[in-house]
């Protein structure tokens, strides 16, 4: 379990910055809710959606983000994190990109767009963080 409490720094260090680009942005806005969150380090493979995790997010129109991320024992003391998604996305070159208000998520991890869902896994201290989330709307 020690290894699984490294998975809130690296989620912590993955949403970018900005709003909205370009007309192509109507096609991404919607209701997301997480389908795949898995972190693979030296211990193996870890399942966090199977653990309880949760993340729903809101990409509005007018750049806005809205939702709630859930990851049971991975906050800094060891208890859950819990966290609003209030904040911005940008839409560019079939990527997307956050901003959080507070505290700041995924600061580094672009989403990728394809139907109905948004892709992102990147390399982050030491394990390699993927995260799917699929289109309800």
């Amino acid at each position: 379990m020690k290894t699984i409490s490294l998975v809130a720094p690296a989620v912590a260090l993955l949403l970018g910055c900005a709003t909205p680009l370009g007309p192509k942005s109507f096609k991404v806005t919607g209701d997301y809710s997480l389908r795949i969150l898995s972190v693979i380090d030296s211990a193996g493979t870890h399942d966090l959606v199977a653990r309880g995790a949760q993340f729903n997010v809101t990409l509005a129109m007018n750049g806005t983000t809205s939702g709630h991320l859930f990851l049971p024992g991975q906050g800094s003391d060891g208890g859950d994190l819990d966290a609003d998604m209030a904040g911005t996305w940008t839409y560019s070159n079939e990527l997307i990109t956050f901003s959080q208000d507070a505290p700041a998520f995924l600061p580094e991890l672009p989403f990728e767009v394809g139907q109905n869902r948004l892709s992102g896994d990147k390399s982050l201290q030491r394990m390699w963080v993927r995260i799917v989330l699929t289109k309800e709307n």
